[in-house]
């Protein structure tokens, strides 16, 4: 016991350091994305808005925890750190449903796939509610192996905490339901692997969870309600707005799945992976189809596929790439299983390879995002100074058009500008322009939305700001024009 115990220090060890060293420059460097500037400028106002969502347990911690107001640096760490632990507690969950001791390799690999996903890195990158996230995947991993212990063991004690602890991750955010869904069919994966699979049984299984689901489910919905109630606010139409089924046209919503699908599978945003699906169809074959052809196996192994698919064919939408959660860990899994499988060198140099590369991508987004980050900021400053310089510091601002000059990689947000953001039809002064500048202790009054219209058609066909630093002013209104139409 002592023994395994050192050599999961170690393990874990190893997992910290190189989770510090790949986010090292993130951690040196003090930037942040959208939304962090609503947190930085009326936390309250984003509190309520997260309620409204049903993020209760979001804000909640950070209450309990004292988030409020935001240190970057300090987040950033604990952020890193709390990755570092849900790599090494879902790998932990591997090794108790494949029911072996992993090889060394197997595990190291296995968590160094976790921590260096470009997903993790873009939720990383929103500050806000980074170290939220990483305490909810840890949750979520624990959840999940209380779960296993319940349906192996028959301890109702570990299905209720299971229970608290994966309704707790709903309300920090809902793409961890995904998450579990995940969980739960490479349990039954596991758990079949080396047996015909009896129809009974797995569908016994596939019921129980369904049950302890819905009660998961319930609970977050009777909770979220209960918080609205006492806070007296409403629920926004955020989330209800992703749903495009009754909407648009089934052309439309067809051609729009069809598209975000393609997206998601072809590895299409630097937050998604080009792996999964090519590992996803490896290990299909090699689960239930190379030896003898085994449908129950076909089908489980196949709804661990489409997991990321879940979202976009309920809302007809797209899914954020960094809500992918399920992505992460199951291409964790499937390097696992293949190294425990078979001991084939290549199978490991395989996953150097897919480590190096996310690690490469998630570095990268780093330098990338501290890049606009400074753009901005130096863009932003300019503004100012030429206002001041123009004695128009007092006279209202109307930014038109966007601006991104960042030449790196880019990824779902990381390394996109705050003056690129909502941009409607050429109209771009909106909040996230605004809170930009007040981050930066700048005053300068903005025009309201629908003055915007007005200063767009005025400037359509004239000189950009950028230039020769040209302003245009019309009836006290300072026309900044960022693009060209």
């Amino acid at each position: 016991m002592i023994k395994n115990n050192k050599k999961n220090t170690i393990y874990l060890l190893i997992v910290v350091l190189f989770a510090f060293l790949l986010y090292l420059f993130k951690i040196t460097h003090y930037s942040f994305s959208i939304d962090t500037e609503c947190l930085i400028n009326d936390n309250n106002e984003l509190l309520n808005s997260w309620y409204g969502i049903g993020r209760y347990g979001l804000c909640i911690f950070k209450n309990i925890f004292h988030t409020l107001p935001i240190n970057i640096t300090l987040t950033n760490f604990i952020a890193t750190f709390f990755l570092a632990i849900c790599s090494f507690l879902w790998v932990r969950y591997f090794e108790i449903i494949i029911n072996k001791k992993l090889k060394i390799v197997s595990k190291v690999i296995g968590m160094l796939l976790i921590i260096s996903s470009p997903i993790m890195m873009e939720q990383m990158g929103f500050v806000l509610q980074s170290i939220e996230i990483m305490v909810g995947f840890s949750l979520s991993a624990i959840g999940s192996i209380l779960f296993v212990d319940y349906f192996e063991k028959k301890h109702k004690s570990s299905l209720v905490i299971s229970i608290i602890l994966i309704f707790i991750t709903f309300s920090f955010y809902q793409a961890f339901v995904f998450l579990l869904i995940s969980a739960v069919i490479m349990y039954l994966i596991c758990k079949n692997k080396d047996q015909q699979v009896e129809t009974q049984n797995i569908i016994n299984d596939v019921i129980r969870s369904i049950f302890i689901f819905i009660i998961m489910f319930a609970l977050y919905f009777i909770l979220d309600k209960y918080v609205l109630s006492i806070l007296d606010l409403d629920k926004t139409s955020y989330l209800t707005n992703q749903f495009l089924w009754g909407t648009e046209s089934i052309n439309v919503i067809l051609k729009s799945t069809f598209k975000n699908l393609i997206k998601v599978y072809s590895g299409y945003y630097n937050c998604y992976h080009p792996f999964f699906t090519i590992l996803s169809f490896v290990f299909i074959y090699d689960y239930s189809l190379k030896d003898k052809k085994d449908y129950w196996k076909l089908f489980l192994s196949i709804c661990l596929f489409i997991v990321p698919a879940i979202l976009i064919l309920i809302t007809g939408s797209e899914a954020v790439g960094r809500s992918q959660f399920s992505i992460v860990i199951t291409l964790s899994f499937y390097m696992i299983y293949f190294l425990e499988k078979k001991d084939h060198k290549i199978i490991k140099i395989i996953s150097i390879l897919i480590i190096l590369f996310q690690s490469v991508v998630t570095v990268y987004l780093q330098v990338s995002a501290q890049n606009v980050y400074n753009l901005d900021k130096k863009l932003a400053y300019d503004i100012v100074e030429t206002l001041q310089e123009n004695h128009l510091e007092d006279k209202k601002i109307a930014i038109i058009g966007c601006y991104n000059p960042n030449k790196m990689l880019k990824g779902e947000v990381l390394g996109h500008s705050f003056f690129e953001w909502d941009n409607f039809d050429g109209q771009t002064s909106n909040g996230r322009v605004q809170g930009f500048f007040r981050c930066l202790g700048l005053d300068n009054q903005f025009v309201e939305n629908n003055q915007l219209p007005n200063c767009y058609n005025l400037v359509k066909d004239k000189e950009i700001y950028l230039k020769n630093k040209k302003v245009y002013i019309n009836d006290d209104i300072v026309i900044i024009k960022l693009s060209e139409s």
